[in-house]
This record gives structure tokens, C-alpha cells and sequence, in this order.
């Protein structure tokens, strides 16, 4: 299977469909066999409003193409296209793992599976704050470098994509207060 990835709002000035053209009259001229493998298109930068404009065109211009909005920078739409793309290979290949070509038979490769983090998790008030605990929100936290600007950002993302700041705010917490999550604590902001 062959994902395309595409800057969907064409910030350089390019047009992403005839990017996808034009890979695609290399992929065939390169190796038909190549070129005729099911292909998925992420048309990441779905956060700018350009890309938004452009998604209906992909659609249209692509119809037998399956296109997942992505957003590189946000994460946005990165789980839809890994769960999507694995269900595809499934449903392409059954008896393969992950659709694995039968050019790969006997060979030894290494198969991941994406699975959907969990995202259930649990929100206590406590004498010191809140304490948030759950699988998927500790095992986040664990990978999380609080050095690192970029982690802080998609640390904040995905625990807001999760619902953890609804949670906590249905829940009464105030600016200031204390949550923790394993080790790691942090002051409530809105």
C-alpha cells in the first residue's frame, strides 16, 4: 500500500492533485507493479484554512483514493489514518499480517499493529490538588520530556484531545490548582 503525503494547503504554491499525478506517472514508469498498489492519500496541514478549501478538490479529483485530513504539527486526524490504513491492508490481504504482500512470504519482517491509545482514565480530588491516573495518560506522561517545548505542546494537545480538561473543569478545578499524573505535576490554567 502506497500512502500519499501531501501539503494540502500547497504553501509553496504548489497544487497538491498534481502532485499526486505526477508521483504517481513516476511510480508507473518506475514499476507498474509499484504503481498499481492500493494508495491512500494524507493530506496533512489541515489546520490552515487552504487546506480545508483543498480537501473537497483531492476528493473529487481522487475518488477510488481513500483521503485522511491529517495535521502533522497538531496531530489531528494521525490515528484515522493508522487505524485506516491498517484496516485496509487487513481487509486486502486476509491471513497476512497487516496485508503483507505475498512478495514478503517467509521472510522475516517485523509487523506493528496501531491500536488506539486508551484513553479512559480517572480524576480524584485530593487534599493536594487533582490526581489523574489511567493506562494510556500515565504511559503518555512516562515518554513525556518536560524540557522539550515541542513534548509540552503535544503533551497539552493530546491530554485536551482526550477530554482530561473538560474532565477536570466539569469536576470544579480553579486556576492555580495542582494536578498530578504519576510524577509529573502541573499548575491548572485556563
Amino acid at each position: 500500500m502506497l500512502v500519499h503525503v501531501v501539503d494540502a494547503a500547497g504553501t509553496e504554491g504548489r497544487d497538491p492533485r498534481e502532485d499526486i499525478r505526477v508521483i504517481n506517472q513516476e511510480l508507473q514508469a518506475y514499476n507498474p507493479e509499484l504503481a498499481g498498489r492500493p494508495q491512500v492519500i494524507a493530506a496533512n496541514k489541515i489546520d490552515l484554512p487552504q487546506a480545508r478549501e483543498n480537501l473537497p478538490l483531492l476528493c473529487q479529483d481522487f475518488p477510488d483514493v481513500q483521503v485522511y485530513p491529517i495535521s502533522a504539527v497538531t496531530g489531528e486526524g494521525v490515528d484515522q489514518l493508522l487505524l485506516g490504513v491498517c484496516r485496509l491492508l487487513d481487509e486486502r490481504r486476509p491471513g497476512y499480517p497487516l496485508g503483507a504482500p505475498q512478495a514478503l512470504e517467509g521472510q522475516d519482517m517485523l509487523v506493528i499493529r496501531a491500536e488506539p491509545e486508551p484513553t479512559g482514565f480517572t480524576v480524584v480530588k485530593t487534599d493536594g490538588g487533582w490526581q489523574v491516573s489511567g493506562k494510556g495518560v500515565e504511559r503518555l506522561v512516562a515518554r513525556f520530556d518536560p524540557n522539550n517545548p515541542s513534548a509540552l505542546r503535544y503533551l497539552q494537545h493530546t491530554l485536551r484531545h482526550i477530554g482530561l480538561d473538560k474532565a477536570l473543569q466539569s469536576r470544579g478545578i480553579r486556576q492555580g490548582d495542582v494536578v498530578k499524573i504519576r510524577e509529573f505535576e502541573f499548575e491548572w490554567t485556563d
